[in-house]
């Protein structure tokens, strides 16, 4: 899967952080902008990264949760 396409499905608030943190804004920066939590974007962005895995590299990547 593109990643373009990934990006392109996600909820309209992981959309944003991801594309603040494309940006080069920091974890911190991002939260004050949204009004969420710093650990919450963190959450959002490994979670992110975590999906994109498994349908990037279905079987390879089976140990991510």
């Amino acid at each position: 899967a593109s990643v373009e396409y990934f990006l392109q499905r996600l909820p309209e608030c992981e959309k944003q952080v991801a594309h603040m943190h494309e940006e080069g804004y920091s974890q911190a920066e991002i939260a004050r902008r949204l009004g969420v939590s710093q650990p919450r974007v963190s959450q959002i962005l490994r979670g992110i990264a975590t999906r994109y895995a498994r349908v990037s590299c279905p079987g390879q990547c089976a140990g991510l949760k």
